[in-house]
């Protein structure tokens, strides 16, 4: 569902590492969503990420610009329980998760 580019996951390694051990987590692709959901629901969250990885990591602008658009989008329908029925059924979302079904608002399928 949720693709996130080699060249961010190997951006945040050592980041995600860290938030393991803190958070005692044991698997990676939960702490990777985990760190990167966190991070994007604090008030700067967008700016602190964008900072990490184009400025301190230097992973190419536009990658990280749709990488994020992509995560912000997921991010909102998420927290709103916006899911086509498309989706639903693609990713097995259960019924109970979606507040809000829609035909309209779908997540881009080429990143």
């Amino acid at each position: 569902m949720w693709k996130i580019p080699i060249e961010i996951v190997n951006a945040l390694k050592e980041d995600v590492d860290l938030y393991m051990k803190i958070g005692k987590l044991t698997d990676r692709q939960d702490a990777i969503c985990s760190y990167i959901f966190g991070i994007l629901s604090e008030p700067k969250g967008l700016k602190i990420l964008n900072t990490i990885l184009i400025k301190k990591r230097k992973i190419d602008e536009k990658l990280v610009h749709d990488f994020l658009t992509y995560s912000l989008k997921m991010k909102y329908k998420i927290d709103n329980g916006i899911w086509s029925w498309n989706e639903m059924y693609d990713y097995n979302i259960p019924f109970e998760e979606v507040k809000k079904p829609s035909t309209k608002y779908q997540l881009p399928n080429n990143f």
